[in-house]
């Protein structure tokens, strides 16, 4: 994940590329989803809370062992 869209995102923006990353890593494997090496210092809070809660909601471990 491009660690500046913490600084510019829409949220459906945030959203997609969320989903990109579980859905490119997530089945059958060890991930972590993380925010890059860092959080940029310019990033907005709400952005933030917007990554960490479509985190909870699609990478919920529960959907994939169905």
């Amino acid at each position: 994940m491009d660690a500046t869209l913490f600084e510019r995102a829409t949220q459906a923006e945030i959203e997609t590329e969320v989903r990109r990353c579980v859905d490119a890593a997530a089945r059958h494997s060890a991930w972590i989803l993380s925010t890059s090496c860092e959080i940029p210092p310019r990033s907005k809070p709400e952005i933030v809370g917007w990554f960490m809660d479509a985190a909870r909601e699609y990478g919920r471990y529960e959907r994939f062992m169905t």
